[in-house]
């Protein structure tokens, strides 16, 4: 019914579903290669690094559950805030499995890069914010996205964990085409 006043918000709001989510790190931590039992999980950062020996990995999972499947996915973007300078920014892979713990997981018992390399950060500066594309890792069906950063050389990259203090927590946005 039409009301005859002005008023401050519509009466009869239509509901639209958002064109994008932002979905933060369910699990994130940084694996050591010369500490194959040994758990980062609770670091206020997370390293890549490939000396010999000496290697980090990152381990990075979502949780989708609330991506709606029936929409079509236009871009589905990693989002890292650097906590160092470095000349490369690792690449990466989604994982075999979606099930590890970040409280629990280390360089023993983590999941595996699928073997496909499907983003790549360029050189990062402290302070800032990157993404890459990682469309590829979005599966029908799925609940979950579990991703792993490689490094692509012997420089030390940082970036911040869900357990740093900035909240700055790593990010899965998505992006719908309708």
């Amino acid at each position: 019914m039409p009301e005859k006043e002005p008023t401050q918000s519509p009466t009869n709001a239509l509901t639209l579903a958002s064109k994008s989510i932002a979905i933060p790190a369910a699990g994130d931590t940084s694996i050591k290669e010369s500490l194959p039992d040994a758990n980062l999980g609770s670091a206020s950062w997370l390293k890549i690094d490939a000396d010999s020996g000496l290697a980090f990995h990152v381990l990075l999972r979502f949780d989708i559950s609330k991506h709606d499947h029936s929409r079509t996915v236009e871009s589905a973007s990693l989002r890292l805030k650097a906590a160092s300078d470095c000349p490369s920014g690792g690449y990466v892979e989604s994982t075999h499995s979606i099930h590890w713990d970040e409280n629990s997981v280390t360089w023993a018992t983590a999941p595996d890069g699928d073997g496909t390399e499907i983003a790549r950060f360029d050189s990062v500066k402290k302070g800032y914010w990157y993404s890459v594309d990682v469309k590829a890792a979005i599966r029908p069906g799925h609940t979950a996205v579990s991703l792993r950063l490689f490094p692509v050389s012997t420089d030390e990259c940082l970036y911040e964990s869900k357990e740093h203090s900035s909240g700055s927590a790593p990010e899965l946005r998505i992006v719908y085409a309708d």
